[in-house]
């Protein structure tokens, strides 16, 4: 038992760049926190669907960059260095 929890304290944690951090950040934001599922449940189908999801999607996508940015400051980079 020792040997499991000494290794949870002492194994090496590796986190790659984040390059791409906004994009997962707000996927993750848009999918878990929002209610970008219920609002696309609710579009009608039809020919310009795909156009309308690209809206919804963006509109939703700016909601969570305005609230990082009420959150965080305009200067937060959502990246690494």
């Amino acid at each position: 038992m020792r040997g499991i929890l000494e290794y949870a304290r002492t194994v090496n944690i590796k986190i790659r760049p984040f390059e791409t951090a906004p994009r997962p950040l707000v996927k993750v934001v848009r999918h878990q926190y929002t209610n970008y599922h219920s609002i696309l449940g609710t579009l009608p189908g039809g020919p310009y669907w795909a156009t309308a999801y690209a809206i919804i999607k963006e509109r939703v996508n700016q909601a969570i960059y305005d609230r990082f940015d009420e959150l965080y400051g305009k200067d937060w980079p959502m990246t690494e260095p």
